[in-house]
C-alpha cells in the first residue's frame, strides 16, 4: 500500500510539472487519467482487504477463546490465530458474553458428537467471488444448521439480527417448500435431503445508519441451495434501493457450512457484487463497501455463535427435532 501511495504521489509530482511548463507540448491523455484512477482504486481496495483480514483475525481470536473452553473435545485443535491482535480485549470481553448470553442456539445433539467422513467424491458449493471468512466453529453441525435455518429457532432473527447487529421491522416468511422439516436436527429415517435444496424464505428488515449511509430498507431472498448431513449451504440476495445507486446492484453472500465432527463444524462465508446492467462509475467503491460490511456480518455472526455455544436451554427452543 505504501508502495502505491508513493508511486501515485510521483505520477501526481510528474503531472503537476508537465502543466507548469506552457511550451511543453504533451498533455495528460485519457490514458494517463485512467492509470492515476485506477491507482487510487487499487489503494483503496488494498486498504479494504487489510482492514477486512484485521477484523477475521479478532474472529480467529475469540474462536481461540473458545476452542479453549470445550474441554470434553479433546480431539480438537486450538485454532491458531497467529497473530495477538487485540486478544487480550477479545478474550475479557468474551468471558464476559458467555455469562450472560441466552440460550438460542438449542441444545447439543448426540449425532454431532461423531467422526463424519467426506462422502466420495464430494465437492464443496463453489465460494462466490470475495472470500469474506473461513473458520472452524466449536459448535455442532446439525445444532448450528437448525440454529441457522429453522423457522422454530430465533437465532437469526433475534439475537443476530435484531439483538446484535440492531436490525428493526424485521419480517421473516417461512420456508416456501417443507418448513416444518428443513433444519431439524435427526430427521425421520429415509428422508431424501435433497428435496430441500431449491426451497427460498424473503426477509426484509430496516438497517440502522451506518457512516454516510442513512437507515434504510434491505429485501433479501434465501436459497438453499446444498443440504445433506455432511453440509449445508444457503445463498442470500439483498437488494437495497434506498442507499445511492442501490437500484443498480445486488449483494449475493453465500454460507457454507461443513461437518467435521467432534462437535466442531466449518463456516464459510464469501460474497459478490452483482450490478443490473451497466456498473456505474464508483462501482469499486459499491464493492469495496460491500466486501467490508459482510465481513463485519461474518464476524459479528462468528462471535455470536461462539457467545452461545455453550448456553443450554430447556425451555421452548430444546426441541430441536
Amino acid at each position: 500500500i505504501d508502495i502505491a501511495r508513493f508511486l501515485d504521489a510521483k505520477a501526481d509530482e510528474e503531472d503537476g510539472a508537465k502543466n507548469d511548463n506552457e511550451d511543453d507540448e504533451v498533455t495528460a491523455t485519457e490514458y494517463d487519467e485512467e492509470k492515476v484512477t485506477n491507482t487510487t482504486a487499487a489503494i483503496e481496495i488494498l486498504q479494504t482487504f487489510e482492514v477486512n483480514t484485521q477484523k477475521t483475525m479478532r474472529l480467529a481470536a475469540a474462536l481461540n477463546f473458545a476452542s479453549t473452553r470445550n474441554l470434553g473435545n479433546k480431539n480438537i485443535k486450538d485454532f491458531d490465530a497467529k497473530m495477538q491482535w487485540r486478544k487480550l480485549a477479545n478474550m475479557i470481553r468474551f468471558a464476559h458474553g458467555l455469562k450472560k448470553a441466552a440460550p438460542s442456539l438449542g441444545p447439543e445433539i448426540p449425532y454431532d458428537a461423531f467422526m463424519i467422513p467426506k462422502p466420495t467424491g464430494y465437492e464443496p458449493t463453489p465460494n462466490l467471488f470475495h472470500v469474506c471468512t473461513d473458520v472452524q466453529l466449536p459448535v455442532g453441525f446439525r445444532r448450528l444448521r437448525w440454529a441457522m435455518l429453522s423457522s422454530k429457532s430465533n437465532f437469526m432473527t433475534k439475537t443476530l439480527h435484531q439483538d446484535k447487529l440492531e436490525y428493526t421491522k424485521l419480517e421473516i416468511d417461512p420456508w416456501d417448500i417443507h418448513d416444518d422439516e428443513i433444519g431439524k436436527g435427526v430427521q425421520i429415517k429415509g428422508t431424501n435431503l435433497d428435496k430441500f435444496v431449491g426451497a427460498q424464505r424473503k426477509c426484509q428488515y430496516l438497517m440502522p445508519r451506518s457512516g454516510i449511509v442513512s437507515a434504510n430498507m434491505a429485501f433479501e431472498t434465501h436459497t438453499i441451495i446444498e443440504y445433506s448431513d455432511y453440509a449445508f449451504a444457503m445463498k442470500k440476495v439483498t437488494r437495497n434501493p434506498d442507499v445511492p445507486f442501490g437500484k443498480t446492484f445486488e449483494c449475493h453472500v453465500q454460507t457454507l457450512v461443513m461437518n467435521m465432527g467432534n462437535n466442531t463444524c466449518r463456516l464459510v462465508g464469501s460474497v459478490e457484487a452483482v450490478f443490473l446492467g451497466k456498473p456505474p462509475m464508483i462501482a469499486f467503491k459499491i464493492k469495496n463497501g460491500m466486501y467490508t460490511g459482510v465481513t463485519d456480518y461474518f464476524v459479528v455472526k462468528g462471535e455470536t455463535i461462539c457467545e452461545h455455544t455453550f448456553q443450554q436451554n430447556d425451555g421452548p427452543q430444546s426441541n430441536t427435532k
